[in-house]
């Protein structure tokens, strides 16, 4: 135990470094919670507004020429601006979901690439979604993950690509790869191979993505206060792996009595802590994990 808490000393100095920007991102302990129960439901694609990984597509549409930043601002902030072509590839090379951020945001509208909002002087850039199979008569500039999203161009109105340059590493996720680089675990590997073959595919799985952004400034106070939760948490995340791995593979998240338990210790020690919206998601996620303990998407 000693030792894992001294292998953490410089996760903790990392994520005060980062919280001293303050950046709008999320917390592990709910990360935790949200990872555990997911139901299947048909996919839908945001229709615009949604936020996800310093990404979202605008609710308005803007006429060809328009100043596309504008419209980021307008909606987003003053921190917003339209989004670049390189910031997709970047996101996507650094290891990023693009499955997931199609869900979240829907991924559509007038791009930027390498700068530049212009392809000549009758089309303007901007991003769809082909899953892999683009139409015939689509001009493809470029691709990302082979045709999965591609970079067009034309002359129609249509919604912006938005982006915030200054969103910042999750101090979540800099816990669990700093922890894991001290101790030669791959916590990541069950946690990404779980979002992505099983929490993503279902409706209730996707609102519990939504939850972990809305509570992320509360879960960035609390682990301010509590840094002993980032250690457990991140224990308890290597426990479950083999878990969320064998998820991923099946279908169906079996958790045994001991997990069961350390899980709901967690949340009863964090819930009186929290806001009164957050304390009714924890009810929430208790109630269901004490009807079932294999879940299945």
């Amino acid at each position: 135990m000693k030792k894992s808490i001294f292998a953490l000393t410089g996760t903790l100095r990392t994520l005060f470094a980062l919280w001293l920007n303050m950046p709008k991102c999320s917390m592990l302990i709910l990360l935790l919670i949200s990872l555990i129960l997911s139901i299947s439901a048909p996919n839908k694609s945001a229709q615009g507004g949604e936020q996800y990984a310093g990404f979202a597509v605008s609710s308005a549409s803007a006429p060809y020429l328009s100043n596309y930043s504008q419209y980021c601002v307008n909606e987003f902030g003053a921190n917003w601006r339209q989004a670049d072509w390189l910031e997709l590839e970047e996101y996507y090379n650094n290891g990023g979901n693009l499955e997931e951020l199609v869900s979240v945001t829907g991924l559509t509208g007038w791009v930027m690439r390498d700068g530049d909002t212009s392809y000549d002087s009758t089309r303007d850039y901007f991003v769809a979604y082909h899953n892999h199979n683009p139409p015939s008569n689509f001009l493809v500039h470029d691709d990302i993950d082979n045709y999965y999203i591609s970079l067009g161009s034309w002359n129609t109105a249509r919604q912006v690509l938005c982006r915030n340059p200054q969103s910042k590493p999750c101090p979540a996720e800099t816990v669990i790869n700093d922890t894991a680089k001290a101790s030669g675990n791959t916590a990541l590997t069950g946690l990404r191979a779980f979002r992505d073959h099983f929490l993503s595919k279902g409706e209730y799985g996707k609102s519990f993505i939504r939850q972990y952004y809305q509570h992320s400034a509360e879960g960035i106070q609390l682990m301010m206060k509590h840094p002993e939760w980032i250690i457990r948490s991140a224990g308890l995340l290597e426990k479950i792996q083999p878990a969320l791995l064998n998820a991923a593979d099946t279908g169906a998240l079996q958790l045994d009595e001991s997990m069961l338990q350390e899980i709901m210790s967690l949340m009863d020690e964090v819930k009186p802590y929290t806001s009164p919206e957050l304390s009714q998601f924890i009810d929430t996620v208790q109630s269901r994990l004490l009807k079932r303990q294999a879940m299945t998407p």
